[in-house]
């Protein structure tokens, strides 16, 4: 999942910095530490998406408490639900 996804696209961009470590041509490095910072930057995003999804979820649950609780008020036997 997206979880998944994040990890994935860190450890791509642990191995930039490893292959990074390991050159010698400064242009290369450059090249490979900024395709490390593109992955982490991907990664971010993957987490951002996981976070706006539960909070949608959460959103939708509290819609449907809300749905529950005015159909339960207006029905006739509000005295076995307090709420």
């Amino acid at each position: 999942m997206l979880g998944d996804r994040s990890r994935e696209r860190r450890r791509m961009a642990a191995e930039c910095l490893a292959l990074a470590r390991q050159i010698s041509d400064s242009g290369l490095r450059a090249s490979l530490v900024e395709m490390a910072q593109k992955w982490l930057d991907l990664a971010e995003l993957s987490d951002h998406e996981r976070w706006h999804e539960a909070l949608r979820l959460r959103a939708v649950e509290a819609a449907i408490g809300r749905e529950l609780r005015a159909l339960y008020r207006t029905s006739s036997r509000t005295d076995i639900w307090p709420f």
